[in-house]
C-alpha cells in the first residue's frame, strides 16, 4: 500500500514537473516522450508487481537456488519485468544474451543453459500475462 502511495507521488511529480518544464504557464500538454515514458513505468510496474511475477519468484527459488540466494522478491520481479518488456519485444536471441547479466548474482552468472530455462519460465509466467 505505502509502495503505491510513494509510486503514485512519483508519477504526479513527474508529471508536474514536466508541465513546468515546457517554458509556458503549466496549461501545456505533457509531450508525446514523457507520456510514453510515465506509460511505459507504468507497465513495469504492472508487469513486476503483478500475480505473474510472484509466480514467477516463488518458482524461480527452488529451481535456481545458488542465483536465488539472498536476493529480495522485488529484485528477481524487477529483472523478469525487464526480460518481457524490454528484451523480448527484440526476440529471444537479445533475452537470452541478456539474461546472465541480469540475474548474475554473488559471482554466479547463468551459463546459456540455465539462461533458457530461465527464459522458459519467464515466458510460462510474466511474459504470457502482457
Amino acid at each position: 500500500m505505502l509502495r503505491n502511495l510513494w509510486v503514485g507521488l512519483v508519477v504526479a511529480a513527474a508529471l508536474v514537473l514536466t508541465g513546468c518544464a515546457s517554458g509556458g504557464s503549466g496549461s501545456a500538454a505533457p509531450s508525446s516522450e514523457s507520456t510514453a515514458t510515465v506509460a511505459a513505468a507504468s507497465a513495469f510496474q504492472a508487469m513486476r508487481d503483478s500475480p505473474a511475477a510472484g509466480a514467477f519468484v516463488t518458482a524461480f527459488r527452488p529451481r535456481f537456488p545458488s542465483l536465488a540466494e539472498d536476493r529480495t522478491d522485488s529484485s528477481i520481479r524487477n529483472d523478469v519485468a525487464h526480460i518481457c518488456l524490454d528484451d523480448l519485444p527484440r526476440g529471444n536471441q537479445t533475452a537470452l544474451s541478456h539474461i546472465p547479466a541480469r540475474f548474475e548474482h554473488n559471482g554466479i552468472t547463468p551459463d546459456p543453459l540455465t539462461a533458457t530455462a530461465i527464459l522458459a519460465l519467464a515466458q510460462s509466467t510474466v511474459c504470457s500475462s502482457q
